[in-house]
């Protein structure tokens, strides 16, 4: 039987290149493949491939590592040679700028100022120098130098004469609350220009807060306390009648000024009333009763603030839906309800929106328990003082129950001029804001 020859497996030369060659993959290569047994089949040249490419992986791993490495030795080698050659740049630099100095002075300067240079010393003459300047030059120079430096003089003591007659001659009554002693601007957005006035000829206005929301089918029956929907604190004989109580008043100051706005103000706070809030209801039981009796025309200038959860609101958001309505801010405010809140509204909302106490009035009515409402406001007022917008404790929790349908407000996308006094009271500051308002003092609206 004739015996089979293997034939020894063909080196994976050809595959390499001349410069693989060169570099010695193909020895490694070879002697990794000569260390393994030949098998016989298509398997092969597979496996002498893999092989191949894995030893080629490894041989760069290994030559970056060593490019690293002396990457890092070279640098420190030469960190020394740097801190030198950094030396001498920066000594450099400070000889050129002292010749420079030095050669302006013997230039312009004086004997003296030249005596004092050591590398003209050693001429005798320093008025014939070379580079020297002429005397006429030289005066010039210093005549020149001179006037400067009065000038600067002169104008800071113009300053200082501006400053000091500012502050004594100017009274504080006649003063801008700016800190640049310039009047402030306060820009409105591109939107809030170009969108129309509603309304004109008004520039107060009165706000009647709601109390309750009146879900019943008969406006002309809401003397009655069935058709309300009312807190277990309100469920008195008469309190209808007080509620309309502050229509009448609201509808009567209106009616007396002909350049006043009235607004209803109250969200939708009960859920057992649907989507009817509390200043709809003041608004329809108005009408119902014929406006009590006074001029028709005061309809024209009776609306709605459908939004406001509690009496800070109450006050806030009516100012901006005046805004909406005539394009810019009341110039005085006056609010009906009742007098147990009277010190709540005077004392510390206008102080929370900046509102100069001056230009505002509250009209107070007895409430039916007067007491205890005295008792309850006391409480009140507290947390208002301690958070004066009203977005932490009971006070954000009857907010939240005043707000059924999770409407909240759209003032803050509305009302834009006041985009920094929002995101004061979005960051639930316990501070009051100590920026401009639209209606501070001196304040111009463009």
């Amino acid at each position: 039987m004739r015996r089979r020859q293997v034939k020894k497996p063909v080196l994976a030369r050809a595959s390499f290149g001349r410069r693989a060659r060169r570099s010695g993959v193909a020895r490694v290569a070879r002697r990794e493949t000569s260390t393994r047994p030949f098998v016989d089949g298509a398997d092969d040249d597979g496996r002498r491939r893999e092989r191949t490419r894995e030893t080629r992986a490894r041989i760069d791993r290994e030559a970056r590592a060593r490019e690293r490495r002396s990457g890092r030795e070279d640098a420190r080698a030469r960190a020394p040679e740097i801190a030198h050659r950094t030396r001498i740049a920066m000594r450099a630099n400070a000889t050129h700028a002292a010749r420079a100095r030095a050669f302006s002075a013997y230039r312009f300067g004086t004997v003296e100022d030249v005596e004092t240079l050591p590398m003209y010393r050693r001429k005798d003459d320093h008025d014939n120098g070379k580079y020297r300047a002429s005397a006429t030059t030289r005066a010039l120079a210093r005549a020149r130098r001179a006037i400067s430096r009065g000038e600067r003089v002169g104008w800071l003591g113009l300053l200082a004469l501006i400053f000091v007659g500012r502050t004594v001659f100017d009274g504080k009554e006649n003063r801008v609350p700016s800190a640049m002693g310039v009047m402030p601007v306060m820009r409105r957005s591109v939107v809030e220009r170009k969108t129309p006035a509603q309304v004109d000829g008004v520039d107060e206005l009165v706000v009647v807060p709601g109390h309750a929301v009146y879900y019943g089918n008969n406006f002309l029956e809401a003397k009655d306390e069935s058709n309300w929907a009312l807190e277990p604190h309100q469920l008195l004989e008469g309190e209808a009648k007080a509620f309309m109580e502050h229509m009448e008043r609201g509808v009567r100051e209106v009616a007396k000024n002909p350049r006043a706005m009235l607004v209803f103000s109250g969200g939708k706070t009960r859920r057992e009333a649907g989507a009817i809030s509390e200043a709809s209801s003041y608004w329809q039981v108005s009408r119902a009763f014929d406006w009590f009796g006074v001029d028709a025309g005061v309809e024209l200038r009776s609306f709605t603030e459908e939004h406001a959860r509690d009496s800070f609101e109450n006050l806030l958001f009516s100012v901006c839906r005046f805004f909406e309505l005539t394009r810019k801010f009341p110039s005085k405010i006056t609010v009906v309800g009742f007098e147990s809140k009277r010190d709540r509204f005077q004392k510390l909302h206008l102080r929370a929106i900046g509102y100069p106490e001056s230009n505002f009035t509250y009209i107070g009515t007895k409430a039916l328990n007067e007491k205890e409402m005295e008792a309850g406001e006391v409480k009140v007022r507290e947390a208002f003082a301690r958070d004066p917008f009203g977005c932490r404790g009971a006070l954000a929790a009857k907010r939240h129950d005043r707000d059924p349908f999770n409407e909240g407000a759209p003032y803050s996308s509305q009302v834009k001029i006041l985009s920094a006094f929002w995101l004061h009271i979005d960051t639930c500051s316990q501070r009051l804001y100590n920026g401009y308002f639209p209606w501070s003092p001196g304040m111009m609206i463009k």
